[in-house]
């Protein structure tokens, strides 16, 4: 048998038995095994094997050095895409945040909303996106009397291909236009929406409310975005003078009950863990 068939035979008997052991590892039921199978299979979790063989082969032909980097770069898929691992990242983030309450004392002024709630197709049509929360509930508080006004910010859209019979019938201007016409499917009068468009960032969208918060006299105002961008958000208040009281939502910090197939690395955890890690560095950069 010649090097190279001897070297594809044990890496598809590696990827074979390393499925096999999680699949008889997560034996429960027929679904959970499917589930795992499903998740070895992705490419992903395909990846996942391919590095653990990698790994093995390399220290069996006593490559030791890069036997070890494949194995460190296979030990950090598999935390990175571990949804207990991510859970975790997000709760440090999430802190005090993890919950949250309605302002005590009476209506709010103002729920000031940040963006990222929504994502908007090049043909125009609106969708939800994973932080879909923070776009929803500011509407239900407005419906159940906690704010008074709604104020969305974002950025302005550049200009799409004209529009066609098949096309979405009204491509919106901005950010927060594809908000407010969200807001107004869930009964939020448009006069009790105010648009901000323009801002790009946290930075600015906290720029623009103080501005705006002042121009209209404001007193009590809250502020809504997830519960892991709530410490970010915040400090860009205290540093223009902006008063709010939190309403973090988008709660990512718990984790999910254990099951065996979380051994092989899921997008949705590795997405948890880059959310996790992005805004650890904008915190340390003060963006």
């Amino acid at each position: 048998m010649s090097p190279r068939t001897r070297l594809a035979s044990v890496t598809v008997a590696s990827l074979l038995v390393a499925t096999a052991a999680i699949a008889l590892a997560s034996w429960e039921d027929f679904h959970s095994l499917r589930k795992v199978a499903g998740a070895a299979l992705a490419p992903l979790g395909l990846l996942w094997l391919l590095g653990a063989a990698l790994a093995g082969i390399l220290w069996r032909r006593r490559q030791h050095w890069p036997a070890a980097i494949a194995g460190a770069g296979w030990l950090l898929l598999s935390l990175a895409g571990n949804p207990h691992v991510a859970a975790w990242q997000l709760a440090l983030l999430e802190g005090p945040f993890s919950s949250s309450q309605p302002a005590e004392g009476g209506s709010l002024d103002a729920l000031l909303v940040l963006g990222g709630g929504i994502a908007i197709t090049s043909s125009g049509r609106v969708t939800l996106g994973g932080a879909a929360e923070r776009v929803i509930w500011p509407a239900q508080l407005y419906r159940q009397g906690v704010a008074v006004t709604l104020v969305s910010s974002g950025p302005i859209l550049p200009a799409g291909p004209p529009p066609t019979r098949h096309s979405h019938p009204r491509r919106p201007a901005s950010y927060p236009d594809a908000v407010a016409g969200l807001w107004a499917s869930l009964g939020v009068a448009s006069e009790h929406v105010v648009l901000l468009p323009g801002p790009r960032t946290t930075r600015e969208e906290i720029d623009a409310y103080r501005r705006v918060v002042e121009e209209r006299g404001w007193q009590k105002v809250g502020l809504v975005t997830s519960a892991w961008h709530m410490r970010r958000a915040l400090r860009h208040c205290r540093r223009v003078g902006l008063e709010v009281h939190p309403l973090p939502c988008d709660v990512r910090g718990h984790p999910p009950r254990w099951r065996w197939r979380h051994l092989v690395p899921s997008a949705t955890a590795l997405e948890g863990t880059s959310v996790a890690w992005n805004e650890a560095l904008a915190l340390l950069t003060g963006r």
